[in-house]
C-alpha cells in the first residue's frame, strides 16, 4: 500500500512539472521565431488604450504548449485582448544549425494586440522621440540592382513612453530596403530607455501608432 501511495505521489509531481506555467521573462529567454505584424485596435479613451502581448509558448515540434498574456501598464486589457486573438494552430520549428546539423529548439513568438488611439483624434500632444533618427545603409544588392522606394516604418508607443518591435506598414516593394529601414529603427530605439515622450489625450498618458518613411534613393 505505501508503495502504492509514493508511486501515485510521484505521478502526481512529474504531472505538476510537465503543467508548470511559464513565466513572460522565461520565455522571452528563449529563441525568438515567427515575429508577428502588431494587430492594431482602435482605443477610445486614453484610459482604454494600452499594448498586450500574447506569448507563445513553441516546443520543439513547432505545437503551441501555451500562452502567456502580458501587460505592462493595462492589466484590464487583457481579457478584452483574448477576445481579439485567435492563436494559429502550429509554428515552424525553430532550429539550430552547426556544422551542418539542425537540432529543433524551444522557441517563443510575440503577438502584441495595441489599443491604440487613432493618431487623427484630437490630442494634446504627439509622441516625440527620444532619439536621433538614423540613416539605413544602401543595402549593397541593392544598390547593384538598381532598388529604390520608398519603407513605411511603424511602431506601437505605450503610455509609459516604450515602444514595439518596429514594423513594415507599407512597403517599398524591396525586401532588401525594408529590412534596412526596419533594423536602422530597432537600433535607434536601444539608443535610449524609454525611447520616446508619451502621447497625451485629455491630459492623460495614451498608447498611439507612431511612423516614419525612409526615402531609398540613388545618386
Amino acid at each position: 500500500m505505501k508503495m502504492l501511495l509514493a508511486a501515485v505521489a510521484a505521478l502526481a509531481v512529474l504531472s505538476g512539472c510537465a503543467t508548470k506555467t511559464l513565466t513572460a521573462e522565461q520565455l522571452r529567454r528563449r529563441p525568438v521565431n515567427v515575429v508577428y505584424k502588431p494587430k492594431l485596435l482602435t482605443a477610445e479613451s486614453a484610459e482604454r488604450s494600452g499594448i498586450v502581448s500574447a506569448l507563445l509558448a513553441i516546443d520543439k515540434d513547432g505545437g503551441i504548449t501555451q500562452i502567456v498574456w502580458d501587460s505592462k501598464l493595462s492589466p484590464e486589457l487583457i481579457e478584452e485582448a483574448k477576445t481579439h486573438y485567435r492563436p494559429p494552430k502550429t509554428v515552424r520549428v525553430y532550429e539550430k544549425c552547426e556544422a551542418g546539423k539542425c537540432t529543433p529548439l524551444e522557441s517563443y513568438s510575440e503577438q502584441v494586440i495595441a489599443f491604440a488611439i487613432d493618431a487623427s483624434s484630437k490630442l494634446d500632444q504627439k509622441a516625440e522621440p527620444r532619439f536621433k533618427q538614423l540613416q539605413p545603409p544602401y543595402p549593397q544588392l541593392s544598390e547593384e540592382n538598381g532598388e529604390e522606394g520608398k519603407s513605411k516604418i511603424c511602431m506601437v508607443v505605450d503610455k509609459d513612453g516604450s515602444s514595439s518591435s518596429p514594423f513594415v506598414e507599407k512597403s517599398s516593394r524591396s525586401k532588401r530596403l525594408d529590412v534596412a529601414a526596419q533594423k536602422t529603427t530597432a537600433e535607434a530605439l536601444k539608443q535610449v530607455s524609454p525611447p520616446f515622450v508619451p502621447t497625451k489625450m485629455g491630459g492623460k498618458p495614451a498608447a498611439t501608432v507612431v511612423c516614419t518613411t525612409y526615402n531609398f534613393i540613388l545618386q
